[in-house]
């Protein structure tokens, strides 16, 4: 899983300053991560996500991991920028513990709206709200 949001980096312009990453690994709790204006190099952000580790299996809360991004990752103090769209892309490998807390949060996100929230799991890829306009 690590090998593929390093690929999904890769492909990004953080190098050119056009694009910043955050990004966190959760379980039940949101364990380990970085902010938006952390890193400006593209090989520092894989560098970070590739020393992830996993955490306890048995539980994902991706509710939560929703709100942390919301409140803490796309914050004005730890680099997000009014001029700059937020993308949220989550990937798991389970379903949430919590399917209703996780749909309930998503609009709940700042910004302009996009039309669709996607979840990428080892089950399948399931679009949360899909149709209607959510602010990410």
């Amino acid at each position: 899983m690590k090998s593929f949001v390093n690929d999904l980096v890769a492909l990004l312009q953080v190098d050119e300053g056009n694009t910043r990453v955050a990004a966190l690994s959760f379980a039940w709790v949101v364990m380990e991560g970085f902010s938006l204006d952390r890193f400006a190099a593209t090989t520092d952000v894989q560098t970070r996500i590739s020393s992830f580790s996993w955490g306890p299996s048995g539980t994902t809360n991706t509710a939560h991991a929703l709100n942390d991004v919301r409140t803490t990752k796309l914050s004005p103090i730890t680099g997000d920028r009014d001029s700059a769209p937020n993308v949220v892309v989550v990937i798991t490998d389970g379903a949430s513990d919590n399917a209703t807390a996780t749909t309930v949060s998503i609009p709940m996100y700042p910004g302009p709206s996009l039309g669709m929230f996607q979840v990428f799991g080892r089950t399948g890829s399931q679009t949360l709200g899909g149709g209607g306009n959510f602010g990410l």
